[in-house]
């Protein structure tokens, strides 16, 4: 079986998004499918990735190919439509990632052009939040005109967990839909490997109760009611550090910046920027807790990277991993306002031994629910299902 995966950017600078598609590459792999990626070389804002476009790199894995990005809004890549025209037909399933973006229009247009069957992962792109914070009365354009259709299109629309599926029915537009929970190399995690320490934190943080935000800086994140949290967790416990790992436009960075200097803990918060590696590594074995208190968040691959580290993790009841997480007794779920935040954060920091049995029982979660193995076979069955759909029509 040959799979193409389409997407509008593979930079790490987009998030986890381009994480789930390697992670998917990979699952893939393992179960014999031949896998190519076709993605335009958007780096983030204003910036290109700087590799050979329009011809395959080969990786272990995978193949890839890159198209040049025309407009930074929209992502749009006219080479990208023209050559997935004239490929489209050598391959059994086009699996397009997103929404509200060029890349999963020239999918979905190439697919039905070579009658292939697409899937559709929409990467919380449907969330309630999403739709109603970011450019609602485009995307309400947007859904009537172009996302309708994809989505009635699709021989199935797939969603990471039953909260982003529930949300994005409220449309009606979504007719065959499947919940995968999107899957980890744990290998990356718990192998034996040198690491590397941040640089930019203090000496002795293994020491310190330290707690960590991982994850791309945005409005929904919450790290604003962290900061908030935090000043009142610092004022009980005093060699408490905040480590801060991810980036983000700096219309969204610079304020939170400046809110740890009003709140005057900027001594105890630590901006690291995008970690990856060996460094995030560090970070996910040498921290005392993990929070994300986004008030929104289809999946959270770093909240699985956290328990299968055995990190403890406190998330807000936004974060789709919440049930799991209550259901593991792999942290606590917990509104996010900085009043229970805080003393969510103030009670574990407290307690070494409640660390330690949530974070064995997050590994378990983690090897029982996310593992490669299982993502790749859940995807392979249901690859195998829509081919077989599209045989019998066309036999009939």
């Amino acid at each position: 079986m040959k799979v193409l995966q389409v997407i509008a950017s593979l930079s790490p600078a987009r998030g986890g998004t381009t994480t789930a598609v390697n992670y998917l590459a990979s699952a893939l792999h393992l179960r014999g499918i031949k896998v190519d990626i076709a993605a335009t070389d958007d780096d983030g804002p204003d910036q290109h990735l700087h590799l050979e476009r329009n011809s395959f790199i080969h990786l272990p894995d995978r193949r890839v190919i890159y198209f040049r990005r025309q407009t930074g809004f929209y992502s749009t890549s006219l080479p990208m439509l023209a050559w997935l025209f004239r490929n489209a037909h050598r391959y059994d399933v086009i699996h397009a990632h997103g929404l509200f973006n060029f890349a999963p229009v020239a999918a979905a247009l190439s697919a039905a052009n070579a009658k292939r069957p697409y899937i559709l992962t929409v990467h919380g792109t449907l969330d309630s939040w999403a739709l109603k914070n970011r450019r609602p009365a485009m995307k309400r354009l947007s859904i009537r005109l172009l996302e309708s259709r994809i989505l009635r299109g699709a021989a199935v629309v797939h969603f990471t967990s039953e909260i982003e599926r529930l949300h994005a029915e409220r449309l009606k537009y979504v007719y065959n839909s499947m919940v995968i929970p999107l899957g980890v190399d744990l290998s990356l995690l718990t192998k034996p490997a040198p690491l590397v320490r941040p640089k930019e934190l203090p000496d002795g943080l293994e020491s310190r109760p330290t707690v960590l935000f991982l994850s791309r800086i945005d409005l929904k994140k919450g790290l604003d009611v962290l900061l908030n949290a935090f000043c009142k967790v610092h004022e009980k416990v005093p060699s408490a550090l905040l480590a801060i790992a991810g980036d983000g436009d700096p219309q969204f960075v610079e304020p939170l910046r400046q809110l740890a200097q009003r709140l005057r803990i900027a001594d105890n918060v630590h901006w690291l920027g995008f970690v990856s590696g060996q460094r995030k590594s560090w970070l996910l074995q040498n921290c005392a807790l993990f929070a994300l208190p986004s008030q929104s968040e289809n999946f959270g691959l770093a909240v699985v990277e956290a328990m299968a580290s055995g990190l403890p993790v406190i998330v807000s009841p936004g974060v789709a991993l919440a049930q799991l997480v209550n259901r593991y007794a792999a942290g606590a779920v917990c509104n996010p306002n900085a009043d229970e935040l805080s003393s969510t954060l103030i009670n574990w920091l407290s307690d070494p031994a409640k660390r330690k049995r949530a974070g064995d029982a997050g590994r378990r979660l983690a090897f029982d629910e996310m593992s490669l193995e299982a993502f790749g076979r859940r995807f392979e069955e249901l690859y195998k299902a829509v081919v077989a759909e599209r045989d019998s029509g066309s036999a009939a």
